[in-house]
């Protein structure tokens, strides 16, 4: 979608559109979109890059903009626990410098808390509406408790699996305003 939006507007994008994710795959975007001289033929080069990848990937990139949409467990058995995997992100994170923009899922506490103390900018993007969701997370939602004191959280709405607009009843932590929200859906026969 980023590159449609780009594309559209002029731009010459390259992108690791075959999915390949890891230091090897954005790697040959880069060599890719350059000429035989080394000089990048493109306006954005967007990458979709693993989340393990990123600690590595970042500082080689050096990137203008970061975005987060989720981390999920599905890849506990190549990366161990969610918990660990979200501060190597963090603290890759803060190593941006004052010119980077990170956009974050505010609808996913754990994404949400990313970046506190990064002298980047950051940006906050979901979904604010009750016209979807259910009135607590699936099963398989990784998020339910409290980023801050890990009590329980209490849930207004929640999003497939990603929380939705929530709050702690213990110590009162609410998800962070959003900078770009969708306030109303529709759904498809």
């Amino acid at each position: 979608m980023t590159a449609a939006l780009a594309s559209a507007g002029g731009l010459r994008v390259f992108q690791n559109r075959t999915g390949s994710n890891l230091l090897q795959g954005v790697t040959s975007v880069a060599v890719n979109s350059a000429d035989i001289f080394g000089h990048l033929e493109s306006d954005v080069l967007l990458f979709e890059i693993d989340e393990a990848t990123m600690p590595r990937a970042i500082p080689e990139i050096q990137p203008d903009v970061v975005v987060i949409t989720n981390i999920f467990r599905d890849q506990l058995d190549r990366y161990g626990e969610l918990h660990s995997v979200g501060r190597a992100l963090d603290k890759v994170l803060e190593s941006l410098p004052e010119s980077a923009t990170i956009v974050l899922n505010a609808n996913d506490p754990m994404v949400a808390n990313f970046g506190q103390q990064a002298k980047a900018r950051r940006l906050y993007f979901g979904l604010e509406t009750t016209e979807v969701g259910t009135p607590v997370p699936e099963q398989s939602a990784d998020i339910i408790r409290c980023v801050r004191c890990d009590s329980d959280l209490a849930y207004d709405v929640a999003y497939l699996v990603a929380p939705g607009p929530l709050h702690c009843p213990e110590c009162g932590y609410r998800l962070p305003k959003l900078d770009i929200a969708a306030t109303s859906i529709q759904l498809g026969p």
